[in-house]
């Protein structure tokens, strides 16, 4: 039997909209993140905060997956060209990423830690007495993050760490 290309069927299109976040929504976030307290718990909220935002502003300037940002070093990052270098897991292709609007938020990050660990991105279990060595962020510690993040600040809106990527792209498409 012969291969006869009008036998195939179309394909059905699925017509969903991409959700992404305004920029009310991502004024709000910001804001959340804008915590400063000065006791041990808060501290600790406070550094979960500083990374948070740190995270936030990467994917949504430079459109990063959360793969991306957990895997990154800090000498991944040049500050003075404002970019980081990426590797990808699966290929070890290596490609460069503008951050230009996030680097003050990973510097301010950055100086608040008082380890050396080369994760750019770690957990905030280990912030404070005996607590141990930091330790690089795991996907579902930086997926938990922002669901607690949504939690804290009620946004009806699912949010999650994705849409930071989708929201990039979105702002690229209209010239923002």
């Amino acid at each position: 039997m012969r291969f006869d290309w009008r036998d195939l069927e179309t394909p059905r299109l699925i017509d969903k909209p991409v959700v992404v976040l305004d920029s009310q929504e991502i004024r709000v976030i910001r804001q959340a993140l804008e915590y400063t307290p000065n006791v041990f718990w808060a501290k600790r909220r406070h550094f979960s905060d500083l990374r948070n935002r740190a995270m936030f502003e990467l994917a949504l300037h430079s459109g990063m997956r959360v793969s991306e940002c957990i895997n990154a070093d800090r000498d991944d990052i040049d500050f003075k060209k404002e970019e980081i270098r990426l590797v990808n897991v699966k290929t070890g292709e290596i490609k460069y990423k503008s951050i230009v609007g996030a680097t003050k938020y990973v510097c301010e990050y950055l100086n608040e830690r008082k380890d050396n660990d080369p994760a750019l991105f770690v957990s905030a279990g280990h912030f404070g007495k005996g607590c141990g060595a930091p330790k690089r962020l795991t996907f579902d510690g930086a997926k938990s993050a922002f669901r607690d993040l949504r939690k804290r600040l009620g946004l009806k809106k699912h949010f999650h760490f994705h849409m930071l990527r989708k929201t990039y792209v979105t702002l690229l498409l209209m010239g923002g």
